[in-house]
């Protein structure tokens, strides 16, 4: 393995003379660990990085060293300036460093013949777990450096689990006027939802600059809680996953909006309107010609009117052919209501087994309704005609998106479906893929009809 070998070799040398990473991209070291650890065999992209009292990655020589730096560098200097030269030079030696060993990592497994040298190699030369060790160790050493700075923020791109934690909290609490937050907001937003991100979207929203940052940072934290519950959805379909988690997690994630929480978003919702409203939305979407109030005052609306159990808002509008119609004249029938988009290519590979799914229900109290959101109605019409598309739809109007329906019940994301029961109450929402049968099979059963729709499921498994 000389090119391994050599980059591990290489972090000493670095350390005497290197240059400034100013550029340096932690997102690139995340894709590269990504890419290692989910063509590996036995390597847990989502396993917590070992802490501070663990092992670090192996030298050339077999030692186990606790990081990549030596340990003389972390030792106070007499003056402000001599800790700043210290921990620029320590912060410059890991990131660099770091970036060079994963790319030597990666060549040497690339080049590796089977999965089991793949993993062999991946778990001993590895060298987050040493650079993640010497991130925390200048942490406690040199919390007030500007450099500190730099490698925290680094090391936030790798860490895991308590280590995770740590840099994070420091970050917020020394470096507030740093950060970008906007970045900040869109990292956090990929987790796993934990009780620890939910804090630290709340500590944002207050260290936010004030302004469109700020408005970005409140509206974040009901984006947040609506994203939890499709993670919910997702884990109970796919127990793999589920199973990596710990139950505390799993605990947190499946659970309903406590009213303290219900309380807080709707707190961050009405200082948005008080605050930001006028100015204009940056988002897509739904609201990407409002302003940041008129989305609040929708947020708002979803929060007290559209969960689980609350009756459907009634729908009054025109269907394709330009005849009026209502939710509310399906009381009595289980009602899937789907917004979609010829324009929306998840919407249109859901057309085989929505076809499937009406020919089975027929004769029973089911009806499918779509509320279309093309801007144009003949492409509207054609699509229908031309998919061979039987239900009735709604048409959202010439707004497409943000249209009066798609507004009414919060749609940002197309396809959306919820499923209603035959007395007009929200049941499921949000679900798609086989949870979509899963539902209706539920809520036939309470009304008498023992159905299996496992046929559906079948052709919603095929590739399109």
């Amino acid at each position: 393995m000389p090119v391994l070998k050599k980059a591990l070799g290489c972090v000493r040398i670095q350390m005497i003379d290197v240059a400034p990473c100013a550029e340096f991209e932690m997102r690139k070291i995340c894709l590269i660990l990504l890419g290692l650890s989910l063509s590996l065999p036995g390597c847990d992209s989502a396993a917590p990085a070992p802490g501070p009292e663990a092992e670090g990655n192996k030298s050339v020589s077999g030692e186990q060293p606790v990081g990549m730096i030596e340990g003389a560098l972390f030792v106070r200097q007499d003056s402000k300036a001599d800790d700043e030269a210290r921990a620029r030079q320590i912060s410059d030696a890991l990131l660099g460093g770091l970036e060079t060993q994963l790319e030597a990592l990666k060549v040497e497994v690339s080049a590796a013949k089977t999965d089991e040298e793949k993993a062999a190699i991946y778990q001993e030369y590895n060298p987050v777990p040493g650079f993640l060790n010497d991130v925390v160790k200048t942490v406690d050493m040199f919390p007030l450096c500007n450099a500190t700075f730099d490698v925290a923020l680094g090391g936030l791109g790798v860490a895991q689990g308590e280590q995770r934690e740590l840099l994070m909290d420091y970050l917020l609490a020394r470096w507030p006027n740093r950060l970008d937050h906007r970045k900040l907001i869109e990292y956090l937003l990929e987790q796993v939802p934990s009780p620890t991100v939910e804090k630290w979207l709340t500590q944002i929203a207050d260290s936010a600059p004030v302004g469109v940052v700020r408005a970005e940072a409140l509206l974040a934290y009901k984006t947040y809680f609506d994203q939890k519950t499709v993670f919910s959805s997702t884990l109970l379909n796919n127990p793999e996953f589920a199973n990596r988690l710990p139950e505390n997690q799993l605990t947190y994630i499946h659970a309903k909006l406590t009213e303290q929480q219900t309380a807080q978003v709707a707190a961050y919702l009405e200082r948005l309107i008080a605050e930001f409203g006028d100015l204009e939305f940056t988002g897509s979407g739904l609201g990407s010609s409002d302003t940041f109030g008129e989305v609040a005052k929708y947020e708002l609306f979803e929060l007290n009117h559209l969960n689980v159990g609350d009756p459907a808002p009634n729908i009054v509008g025109q269907d394709l052919d330009g005849f009026d119609f209502q939710l509310s004249d399906y009381r009595g029938k289980v009602v899937m209501l789907d917004f979609w988009g010829q324009w929306c290519p998840p919407c249109r590979r859901m057309y085989p087994y929505e076809r499937e799914l009406v020919r089975l229900m027929n004769g029973l109290p089911f009806a499918l309704l779509g509320v279309n959101s093309d801007r144009d109605l003949k492409v509207a019409q054609a699509s229908v005609k031309d998919e061979k598309l039987p239900w009735r739809n709604f048409w959202n109007g010439p707004e497409g998106t943000a249209g009066p329906i798609a507004k009414l019940y919060n749609v940002s994301e197309w396809p959306t479906v919820y499923l209603i029961d035959p007395e007009g109450i929200i049941r499921f929402k949000g679900v798609l893929g086989n949870d979509i049968e899963k539902g209706i099979e539920v809520l036939m059963a309470e009304i008498g009809h023992d159905i299996d729709l496992q046929p559906v499921q079948k052709v919603a498994s095929k590739k399109p």
